[in-house]
């Protein structure tokens, strides 16, 4: 007996059924590979970005091409290279209350002094180390960092040039709740040459 002719046709209802499910399946096969792709392009944009922030602070120590910072020699025990003047850091507000550091280097001329870096570090501030200049993004000499949260807290700038502090630290109190001394301007001006 030929039990082809006995099985009953499968059902409208079915074959749609069937058709949408193909349909659906291709549809979650296709977003899935479109969400790959994506987050490819955006993890080799990430890396990108990275590497050029590797380079701009690795540059801003000296580390990397482009002209060295000045090296000063060996150290003499009390003596720095770069000193703040005595109303330094000076205190104003910031946009939308932001606790800000900001300031710029200076040469014995009172010019805008590049190829250095600041070192930030203190209470909820993890060390960082910042280029100077254009390697910032910023005007000659100059340097900004917006510290992640407002709170009351205590942090230390110095001024770096290779692996030497050329200035004292400079001690910055922020509290959280004076807006109108939430950015921080630390002027650091040479007073002796790099040998």
């Amino acid at each position: 007996m030929d039990q082809s002719q006995d099985a009953p046709a499968p059902s409208p209802t079915y074959m749609i059924g069937f058709a949408l499910a193909v349909v659906l399946f291709i549809v979650t096969i296709t977003a899935g590979l479109v969400v790959v792709i994506i987050d490819s392009a955006r993890e080799e944009e990430r890396q990108a970005e990275f590497a050029a922030t590797l380079t701009a602070v690795a540059a801003a120590e000296g580390a990397i091409g482009g002209t060295p910072p000045p090296d000063s020699g060996p150290p003499t025990p009390g003596q720095y290279l770069f000193t703040m003047p005595d109303d330094s850091p000076r205190y104003s507000p910031a946009p939308d209350c932001a606790q800000q550091i900001a300031g710029q280097v200076r040469d014995p001329d009172g010019q805008p002094l590049d190829q250095l870096a600041i070192v930030v570090w203190g209470d909820y501030t993890p060390q960082r180390i910042l280029p100077t200049g254009s390697l910032a993004g910023q005007d000659p000499g100059q340097f900004e960092l917006t510290l992640d949260g407002v709170r009351n807290r205590r942090v230390w700038v110095q001024l770096l040039s290779g692996a030497r502090y050329v200035s004292p630290p400079v001690e910055i109190v922020f509290n959280a709740s004076d807006c109108e001394h939430s950015r921080a301007a630390v002027i650091f001006e040479q007073i002796a040459p790099f040998d």
